[in-house]
């Protein structure tokens, strides 16, 4: 945590109100995306207990309890339910058509991917269970629920990818657009997170601080209260022993009673952070340029689901990665949660301000511009045009010369830390400690003509946005321990 966030954390808690971290929103947002709450029984996490979905924040599609999730009949049974809801909802997702490049490579190609929100991170981590790999294998699971649960399990395994909008936790989405008073940690609590956002406006701070502690005392994510745990294992325990199905049948209206309001409580909830989300305009030009990676991996699986079903077959998950393409899948997710931050900086300036106080990234005013200067490149042998500009910054920049960095307003221009200099103190200020920083412009100036102006506010900042995407081959060198032998003895 560097200052400006530390200052953010105390300006939200003496307001009793999180503060914006964000000016744009950095989460592509379908017009009607399906939300889902559900609870796991405690100690089972294969085991949901109930689950409430639907797109209308008034009005849930449906909304299902198991009563006793450990009896595989009565979970199936629930799960046909919502494994057709699920399939509806996804159905219009899966057209795709077969587009071929040049080279006559082909790949699947979808207008949109659909989008499934959750209250939680854990919430996010019990979806790929309980719906998917918990039933995925399981022969005597009903087709349609088996295939949902691939469904389920493609998308638990792109929620690890960041920046996706296939399968968002709520409180996920809320942080990166929000700061709060309190710890990252505690900000999982999506009750206690959406008092922050969004209090009653005419609260005072402790009335607002008030309503946060009452609110952290809501269980909106996938395990519930250890305290109301004791209530409905003792109502289990009596449904597991009742005689009749009469009594049975009494026994289930009870737990659904007992778990359905905090469960319908999250829904709301969850419908009610997309709201907040809404507020906040435009959509950030690098959300969009993520969403089409969404759409690349959603439409193979699109595809891959269309083999197989035209097999009668549902998508198969190895159990065990391969080393190679374990190695490929982590560079992949290493390089997705490195261009993220990178990104969402180069949109947006509140977040870039968070890499400026960290050192990460210098902003300061244009002295001078020498559009004539001309050098030899490594690598080749004729002299060309390298634009060089000078940068009056306010602190000694952290970056040593030969650093390469990026223009904050078109990253596409690379530019080369040359050297630095201080400058004198400013007569009116003793505290001001002012560096001249030399940059040499290297790449995307377009023959000098997208370079700083003299007198222009800048920022270059040590970050890099690039990012390969989803499948691509390249996804860093693969290390030899992870390479397959060639003549090795089986």
């Amino acid at each position: 945590m560097n200052i400006l966030t530390a200052a953010r954390q105390a300006a939200a808690f003496a307001r009793g109100q999180a503060v914006p971290r964000a000016s744009v929103r950095h989460l592509h947002l379908n017009d009607a995306p399906l939300v889902v709450a559900l609870q796991v029984l405690a100690g089972e996490p294969f085991a949901p207990l109930a689950i409430v979905w639907g797109t209308d924040p008034a009005a849930p599609a449906g909304e299902l309890v198991v009563p006793e999730p450990r009896n595989r009949d009565l979970r199936y049974l629930a799960l046909t339910t919502f494994a057709d809801a699920l399939l509806e909802y996804l159905e219009p997702y899966l057209t795709f058509e077969v587009q071929t490049n040049r080279k006559g490579n082909e790949r699947p190609v979808c207008e949109e991917a659909p989008q499934i929100v959750l209250p939680t991170a854990a919430s996010v981590t019990s979806f790929g269970e309980a719906i998917g790999r918990g039933v995925l294998y399981s022969p005597t699971a009903p087709t349609q629920v088996r295939r949902a649960a691939a469904f389920a399990t493609f998308l638990a395994q792109q929620a690890d990818r960041a920046g996706q909008a296939l399968l968002v936790p709520a409180t996920g989405a809320l942080g990166m657009h929000w700061v709060t008073g309190q710890a990252e940690l505690e900000n999982e609590n999506l009750a206690a997170l959406l008092a922050w956002i969004d209090p009653e406006p005419t609260a005072t701070q402790p009335q607002r601080l008030d309503t946060i502690g009452r609110r952290e005392l809501l269980a909106w994510g996938p395990l519930r209260r250890p305290e109301a745990d004791k209530d409905l294992a003792t109502l289990v325990e009596r449904y597991n022993r009742a005689t009749s199905e009469q009594h049975r049948a009494r026994l289930a209206a009870h737990i659904a009673a007992e778990v359905l309001p905090g469960v319908r409580d999250a829904y709301r909830g969850t419908h009610h952070a997309l709201t907040l989300l809404r507020t906040l305009d435009p959509v950030a030009p690098g959300a969009a340029a993520r969403r089409n990676t969404d759409r690349d991996a959603w439409a193979w699986h699109a595809q891959r689901d269309a083999q197989q079903r035209a097999q009668g077959d549902i998508p198969r998950f190895s159990t065990r990665d391969s080393a190679e393409w374990a190695a490929r899948i982590a560079a992949d997710l290493e390089d997705a949660a490195q261009a993220l931050p990178a990104v969402m900086a180069f949109d947006d300036p509140l977040i870039m301000a968070e890499h400026i106080e960290a050192g990460e990234a210098i902003a300061g005013t244009v002295l001078t511009v020498d559009l004539t200067n001309r050098e030899v490149k490594p690598g080749n042998t004729n002299r060309t045009r390298v634009p060089l500009f000078t940068l009056r910054t306010d602190r000694r920049p952290a970056q040593p010369a030969g650093t390469w960095m990026r223009w904050a307003d078109d990253p596409s221009v690379e530019v080369e830390l040359r050297a630095q200099r201080p400058l004198p103190h400013s007569a009116t200020d003793p505290t001001d400690t002012p560096f001249e920083v030399t940059f040499a412009v290297m790449a995307g100036h377009r023959n000098g003509t997208t370079v700083p102006a003299a007198g222009d506010e800048i920022v270059v900042a040590a970050l890099e946005p690039a990012s390969g995407g989803f499948g691509r081959p390249g996804a860093g060198p693969v290390p030899w321990t992870h390479r397959p032998t060639t003549g090795a003895a089986a």
